[in-house]
């Protein structure tokens, strides 16, 4: 895990929106069950957008090793994943990024892989940033959004 550090995503994100095609992600998550002792079950919190991939005692999660997209060949992995899993991701040609407890992508790719708005909200923090009355309201307003320009992976899973 990299702490503190924010990760560009733009170019990932990038590839895994152009190679969608052909992406089996139900066939993944089945070659992690059958070839290793995990569990790779797409995750209620997530609207069944992503997969969590976690050890397990064959009740409940033990350990996390990270997510694997439904709709997209990229998943974001934590650094304890075991290379049997990593294996399986590359050879299913999966886009494979290390946790990070920060990202940042550009607009509007970001605006292609997420059912959010995209609202760079600076202009709430930063008093050099002109104020957005507009954005501003849709904030207020409760809208659910991503800040390109800063989320973590929570955000991106919801």
């Amino acid at each position: 895990m990299s702490v503190g550090l924010v990760k560009d995503l733009t170019s990932a994100i990038e590839k895994a929106i152009a190679f969608r095609t052909g992406y089996n992600s139900e066939q993944i998550a089945s070659d992690i069950e059958t070839n290793t002792d995990c569990w790779c079950r797409l995750e209620d919190d997530s609207n069944l957008k992503w997969y969590l991939i976690s050890q397990n005692n064959g009740t409940t999660v033990t350990e996390y090793y990270g997510y694997l997209s439904r709709m997209y060949p990229i998943a974001i992995m934590m650094e304890n994943c075991p290379n049997e899993i990593l294996k399986i991701l590359f050879d299913s040609k999966v886009i494979v990024e290390n946790y990070y407890d920060k990202y940042k992508c550009d607009e509007k790719i970001l605006g292609q892989f997420v059912d959010k708005h995209i609202i760079d909200d600076g202009f709430l923090y930063n008093d050099k940033i002109p104020f957005n009355e507009e954005l501003f309201n849709a904030i207020d307003e409760g809208v659910e959004y991503i800040n390109p320009c800063g989320f973590r992976l929570e955000e991106l899973l919801n």
